[in-house]
């Protein structure tokens, strides 16, 4: 009995470039991130039987509508596949080179997001979990003082078209046996062990049309028709089958040969076996922040040390762009595409954590009673970049801030710790200080040594 363990698990991310409710890429080199645990379901709704047949108990009910999603937190590195989903929810990456292999990513939220979509996979030893086609609707980045936390986290949400269950290696003949291709219906040899798409595969013919009808995995029948002389010498179904109901070809010319095997998804036994992730493992700590804060029209920022600097216990910035999922007849029990705002508008949060009231930090009660906007950068120093003038770093530029409370509590005797929960927004101009432009509620610098965009 094969037993799965947590620790046999990956997961990795990768842009789709096709559009909503593609099949899934390919994952492999550097596509892997490193995550603590995950909560991927498929979230199927069964539409309940409410019949009444003279007792008290209901019969089966139907399968409705699908709408995978799940969140993933994440130890945050400097150069790490997890940035993708990052990039994935403020929506824009532009890549500038520094020198000496460094490069710098501007990551800035976009007003539209529209054709951003990912391919997502929890891969264990019993099987591939695949969201082929998902959106990142929101992110949190979290730093603590203590424990684990002062690793930067990040947790990743995921909403996606669909999910399957990919188990085993593709076999390309257990269906229908090679033989000479020729017209007529074959003789299925054996149906699929756990539901997979179908592949056909031909050799030498110049043409031959084959129509395959199945039964999908919610008991549908479906028919698909492949042409070679437009399609190629492969096919694979659209849909995962439980059971296959009939093959027939017809219209030969040339002579070759014909076979159809399960292909066990795109990402299956075999592929994941290539999964790795950036060689570079420099983690973003807690130790390596200093955080500036002053009033959104003042002047740019005082040195370290000084009035400006605010000595945090814990720091989180969070991004939940709102997208709907809206079921339709485009998709039959699978959701259209989600808009960015869909759900209404997108919220931007941040929030410190003071680990004792003071004299530097209790500005922030007057903050919160007049709704002052303040503006405020994050500032991680990492590790040198061999070659580089500059090590590696993360910046966050945080606009508009407005404090939503700033209450100092008394829990007993000891320090009087403070929660300063915020709303970064949009301004008008970019302030004293900022990068030029800089008008939306967030843009975050990282340098590494990626010289291509998250988003490519």
């Amino acid at each position: 009995m094969g037993i799965e363990l947590g620790h046999q698990y990956r997961f990795a991310i990768k842009k789709n470039p096709g559009a909503w409710g593609a099949a899934a890429v390919a994952l492999g080199a550097t596509d892997m991130f490193e995550c603590n645990s995950d909560s991927l379901k498929a979230n199927v709704e069964k539409i309940m039987n409410n019949g009444v047949f003279g007792t008290p108990y209901r019969r089966a009910g139907s399968p409705g509508p699908i709408k995978p999603a799940g969140d993933l937190p994440v130890d945050l590195y400097y150069r790490d596949a997890a940035w993708r989903a990052i990039a994935a929810a403020f929506g824009a990456d532009a890549v500038t080179a520094l020198g000496g292999g460094a490069h710098r990513h501007d990551i800035s939220i976009a007003n539209a997001m529209a054709g951003v979509n990912w391919s997502l996979i929890a891969a264990g030893n019993e099987g591939v979990r695949e969201i082929p086609c998902a959106k990142i609707p929101s992110v949190k980045l979290r730093w603590e003082s203590e424990g684990d936390g002062s690793r930067g986290k990040l947790t990743l949400s995921v909403i996606g078209f669909d999910m399957n269950l990919n188990v085993g290696s593709p076999v390309t003949a257990n269906i229908v046996a090679t033989a000479a291709a020729g017209n007529g219906a074959k003789t299925i040899a054996a149906q699929p062990t756990t539901p997979s798409p179908i592949t056909l595969t031909l050799t030498g013919v110049t043409e031959l049309v084959t129509t395959i009808v199945y039964e999908n995995i919610r008991g549908d029948q479906v028919t698909e028709v492949h042409t070679r002389s437009t399609g190629g010498l492969t096919y694979t179904s659209l849909q995962y089958a439980r059971r296959v109901v009939s093959i027939t070809c017809a219209s030969i010319a040339g002579a070759g040969n014909f076979s159809a095997g399960v292909s066990n998804g795109v990402n299956n036994a075999t592929t994941v076996a290539a999964l790795t992730t950036d060689s570079e493992r420099f983690p973003i700590l807690f130790s390596q922040l200093e955080f500036f804060v002053n009033e959104q029209e003042g002047a740019d920022f005082l040195a370290s040390g000084s009035i400006d600097e605010q000595y945090l216990s814990a720091l989180e910035i969070g991004l939940n762009a709102t997208m709907d999922q809206r079921i339709t007849t485009e998709f039959g029990y699978r959701i259209s595409e989600p808009a960015l705002g869909g759900g209404g508008w997108p919220v931007f949060s941040a929030g410190f954590n003071f680990s004792a009231f003071t004299d530097r930090n209790r500005r922030h009660f007057w903050d919160a009673l007049g709704k002052r906007q303040l503006k405020a950068k994050a500032v991680f120093t990492g590790p040198p970049i061999s070659g580089a003038s500059v090590p590696y770093s993360l910046t966050i530029w945080l606009n508009g801030l407005q404090v939503a409370n700033a209450d100092p509590n008394v829990g007993g005797a000891g320090v009087m710790a403070m929660d300063v929960p915020l709303e970064p927004s949009s301004v008008v101009a970019s302030p004293t200080g900022f990068p030029a432009s800089t008008t939306n509620p967030c843009l975050i610098q990282l340098v590494n040594t990626l010289s291509t965009s998250y988003l490519a």
